[in-house]
């Protein structure tokens, strides 16, 4: 097997390209910031332009889902403090990438998460090789949209001449690992130990009073929650399954959770990636038997600092908005890291907490 390495001047390789089927398979951080960052004639997925190929792009959130939940005109909540509707928040895409993340993706996740909590579990437990294509699929959301925001101004008042974009805030290379990830399925990448991150399957409370779909993300954390009737996720993205291993005692003994307490999960999942020391690192290899592989290195075992305050800023930002305006003690208690929508004060867990 053959490939074409491109490097810089420097001898730094840039790209690696399998000419048998003109793929890139490999983007370096600067060349993927290069050639992504910004630039909505550029397929995210193959690099392939709106000149060489036919484009289609690419719904953020799954179009299933929009029209599962009937949310086209609704608006999702950017990191600039605007709104952005859901039919037209998109990404540049081919229809060949397209096509294949529907089949691959898009139609067997509907199929599953169209199940109740059990049957997702039941699956899940008979189908092991499916936590591989949902952690991909969970990279793939991720990078849509914060590359997007590479495409959309800080400060949208043009009169102000602020040029920054919304990516500017963490940097794209804060990302490169994510898209190497989300495009496994195209380069046919094999994902060693500990790239795989923590994914957390928990049962979501179903009532015609709670809204049946919840979505949040934190770029700093690479954490992901998206809750679709029965079934909420919990997702971080990059750390070895630490995170995991380190919060999953908290909710021992939790049955089908509201929104809000769904939220405070998400949080300790949020909160204990950013407190975390020691995360893997990543780098690519590529060779003429095996192929091409994301591989990590764990320096040492994994570190923890917590402080109940900034926890508490966590919990407020992420919990304080499905609150009424009323509510101010409770929101109150949440900066202040000491409330909690999960348990009472006898440790036991509460049904039906704050519908």
């Amino acid at each position: 097997m053959h490939y074409i390495i491109e490097k810089d001047n420097d001898g730094n390789i840039q790209k690696i390209i399998d000419p048998l089927v003109d793929k890139t398979l490999f983007y370096s951080i600067s060349s993927f910031e290069e050639s992504f960052k910004g630039n909505e004639d550029r397929c995210f997925i193959c690099g392939k332009t709106r000149s060489e190929k036919m484009f289609n792009d690419e719904h953020i959130l799954p179009n299933w889902i929009l029209k599962e939940f009937k949310i086209h005109s609704k608006q999702i909540n950017l990191p600039n403090q605007t709104g952005f509707t859901y039919g037209g928040y998109k990404i540049p895409c081919c229809i060949d990438c397209n096509s294949e993340m529907g089949k691959k993706f898009e139609e067997p996740i509907s199929k599953v998460f169209r199940l109740s909590y059990v049957q997702f579990s039941e699956y899940i437990t008979s189908n092991p090789e499916f936590i591989k294509k949902l952690f991909i699929w969970l990279n793939l959301i991720f990078i849509k949209m914060h590359l997007k925001n590479s495409f959309l101004q800080l400060e949208r008042n043009k009169s102000l001449g602020i040029t920054d974009k919304i990516s500017d805030l963490y940097g794209l290379e804060s990302i490169h690992h994510t898209h190497c990830i989300a495009r496994a399925f195209h380069t046919h990448a094999s994902l060693c130990k500990f790239t795989m991150g923590s994914v957390a399957i928990f049962p979501a409370l179903t009532r015609a009073e709670v809204e049946a779909f919840d979505f949040a993300d934190n770029v700093n954390a690479k954490s992901i929650l998206i809750r679709i009737n029965e079934v909420a996720i919990i997702a971080v993205l990059n750390d070895g399954c630490a995170v995991l291993n380190k919060v999953i005692d908290h909710f021992s003994g939790c049955k089908a959770m509201t929104p809000l307490q769904l939220r405070e999960v998400f949080t300790h999942f949020t909160y204990a990636s950013e407190s975390m020391e020691n995360k893997p690192t990543f780098y690519s290899t590529i060779n003429k038997d095996e192929g091409y592989s994301i591989e990590s290195k764990v320096k040492g075992l994994p570190k923890f600092n917590f402080s109940k305050v900034k926890f508490g800023d966590y919990l407020y930002s992420y919990c304080a908005p499905l609150l009424p305006d009323d509510f101010e003690n409770e929101k109150k208690q949440l900066k202040e890291g000491t409330y909690t929508f999960l348990r009472d004060k006898n440790n036991e867990f509460i049904d039906h907490s704050k519908i």
